[in-house]
């Protein structure tokens, strides 16, 4: 196990995927300034633009809108004459600013949203096959205690955790058998 925070070191939710961003962002920024110093090339907002593209391809949504704030942040300070102020001296930068940050987030989202389907798409799939190959392996057998097994097997695979059959459940008919699937002691089910 990890010993970094949840918070931080969770691959879906983690800090690191903002601090990821910043860092791509900042990268962007730098060849943007590097393009506008060396070469003199003037329109160099799809650098930036690019950085919200790759962030959300490859984090996710969320970080892209972090990414496409940042992408603005640096837009008006880095690369918006007079250059190194937060200051707006013209209806032209204001409506390019403005367009810059309509761009950015909605690309951002957009992006990060199609990654986030895709794997959840995956995801899903996943599972779907799981629960056809237990469906197949719990037809194939009539002994209980095979089933049993079965499913624990699938559970384990599915989850990645242990999980066992406890007995013990109240039943409403003499005779019946109650069994209660849990993993990582969380109740699943019951048969």
């Amino acid at each position: 196990r990890s010993v970094a925070p949840r918070w931080f070191g969770d691959a879906e939710r983690g800090l690191w995927r903002y601090c990821a961003a910043g860092v791509l962002v900042l990268i962007a920024a730098g060849l943007a300034e590097w393009l506008l110093l060396g070469l003199h090339m003037t329109r160099i907002s799809l650098v930036l633009l690019a950085a919200v593209v790759v962030t959300a391809t490859w984090l996710g949504a969320r970080p892209a809108l972090f990414a496409a704030a940042l992408a603005f942040a640096a837009y008006n300070v880095l690369l918006l004459q007079p250059q190194m102020r937060a200051q707006l001296d013209s209806t032209e930068q204001i409506i390019t600013l403005a367009l810059f940050l309509c761009v950015a987030l909605l690309t951002g989202s957009l992006a990060g949203r199609v990654r986030d389907a895709g794997l959840r798409n995956a995801a899903l799939a996943a599972s779907n096959t799981m629960l056809f190959q237990a469906s197949r392996s719990m037809s194939e057998t009539d002994s209980e205690d095979e089933l049993r097994g079965i499913l624990v097997a699938h559970v384990r695979e599915l989850t990645g955790g242990r999980a066992q059959w406890s007995s013990g459940l109240p039943m409403f008919a003499p005779g019946w058998r109650g069994y209660r699937l849990q993993a990582e002691g969380e109740d699943l089910g019951s048969l």
